[in-house]
């Protein structure tokens, strides 16, 4: 239950599931009015049935579609599988990294590894510096309130690599995160390696994101503007597709 409530359904609209035997006997025996229509949630198609009942011409397409319908395929359940079941979904799973605040076991620290990407990010002008934000605009701001270095809304793309660890002397489902060529910064939280481990594995990741927290700050004392500077954080999001019916199964 924990990883379904971080991910994200980017779908908008869920196909409407349909049951043959109910859509194949409104279609036959009430098609002229449209009830399969409106049973299928399109409802102008269902209006147009009604408006041109007196024709016998949508009691005709009723009874076409209610035949139709008897060849379509089926789920366990007897819902009709649409075409689009074999178009892919896209979905969104995030996590923060693991260990971060640790060393290596090369001796280098994690966080200046973050830190020695940031100042290379900086120096390609890649974000903009507390927000753009002068020290009179800060001042604005409620006494107090940290403004970072690193924009909290800033996002890098394709810059996080994975790497299995199998020989982890606490977990063999480890995951390894690494920072673009900087090295490893943390791990996959070990509630999450194994549905990452399974992203992976079946090449389902479409795109990875991550955002940078912490850091450098500013704010304003009441008096002056102050700086001071707290560890960095790294939070990662993976854009992954899956099938129509695994969606189905989620939903069951």
């Amino acid at each position: 239950m924990k990883d379904l409530e971080k991910i994200i359904d980017l779908e908008k609209q869920e196909p409407t599931r349909i049951k043959k035997m109910p859509f194949f006997f409104l279609a036959f025996f009430l098609g002229t009015f449209g009830a399969h229509k409106f049973y299928q949630k399109k409802y102008f198609l269902g209006i147009l049935y009604i408006v041109f009942s007196w024709t016998y011409l949508s009691g005709i397409a009723g009874i076409i579609e209610a035949i139709l319908c008897l060849f379509k395929k089926v789920d366990s359940d007897g819902y009709i599988i649409p075409k689009t079941s074999i178009l892919p979904k896209t979905k969104i799973f995030f996590f923060d990294v693991a260990g971060t605040f640790y060393e290596n076991e090369d001796g280098k620290e994690r966080q200046d590894l973050i830190k020695r990407f940031v100042k290379e990010e900086k120096k390609y002008l890649s974000f903009e510096k507390y927000d753009g934000l002068t020290a009179s605009q800060i001042k604005d701001y409620p006494i107090g309130m940290e403004v970072y270095e690193v924009p909290e809304t800033k996002e890098w793309e394709n810059e996080i690599e994975f790497e299995f660890e199998p020989d982890n002397e606490y977990d063999e489902n480890a995951i390894k995160v690494n920072l673009s060529y900087h090295g490893c910064i943390g791990y996959v939280p070990r509630e999450d390696n194994i549905l990452v481990g399974e992203l992976i594995k079946n090449g389902q990741i479409k795109a990875i994101t991550h955002s940078i927290t912490g850091g450098n700050y500013k704010y304003f004392d009441g008096e002056s503007i102050e700086k001071d500077e707290e560890e960095y954080e790294i939070s990662v999001n993976i854009s992954y597709k899956v099938d129509f019916s695994e969606n189905l199964n989620n939903n069951n």
